[in-house]
């Protein structure tokens, strides 16, 4: 389909440009014989900037879409649409928030519990050190008992 005509100064050219951006230069015959004794001038520039047809599809499509978005927005009501997508990205700002504070609570609670298995540690170590000085002093006293108990049993054997 043809979107725009436009002849040389001298009408001898007709360019024709289509929609798709597909630019055709036709030769026009005249049949007036004067027309034959002008002298052909240079071709002027042209009043129009053609486009490619990358960004004619690119603007039909974008077109398109705005057309889908608004009859879209008609049978849907619109303030309905609206208010739909605002509840929504409430919704999703306020989910992430409370994923953020979730996961700073997790890192909280991960780094106490790391502090106190570490105290819990710490604990267990103190106590296993404790438990081998009792024992220790345990062995040493039960040794002295058994020397004094010896001791007394010679003495009282030889006192008989």
């Amino acid at each position: 389909m043809i979107e725009r005509m436009r002849m040389t100064y001298d009408n001898q050219q007709l360019f024709t440009v289509g929609q798709d951006g597909c630019l055709i230069i036709h030769d026009v015959k005249e049949r007036d014989p004067k027309a034959k004794s002008k002298m052909r001038e240079i071709l002027p520039y042209a009043d129009e900037i053609l486009t490619e047809k990358a960004e004619i599809e690119a603007q039909m499509a974008d077109k398109d879409q705005l057309e889908t978005d608004y009859a879209n927005a008609q049978n849907g009501g619109g303030q309905e649409n609206y208010d739909k997508i605002t509840k929504k990205r409430k919704l999703q700002e306020r989910l992430t928030k409370i994923k953020e504070d979730l996961s700073s609570l997790t890192l909280t609670q991960r780094n106490r519990y790391d502090s106190l298995m570490d105290r819990k540690r710490q604990m267990q170590a103190d106590k296993e050190e404790e438990t081998r000085n009792t024992a220790e002093a345990h062995q040493i006293e039960l040794e002295e008992n058994r020397q004094e108990y010896s001791a007394r049993m010679l003495k009282d054997a030889t006192n008989f």
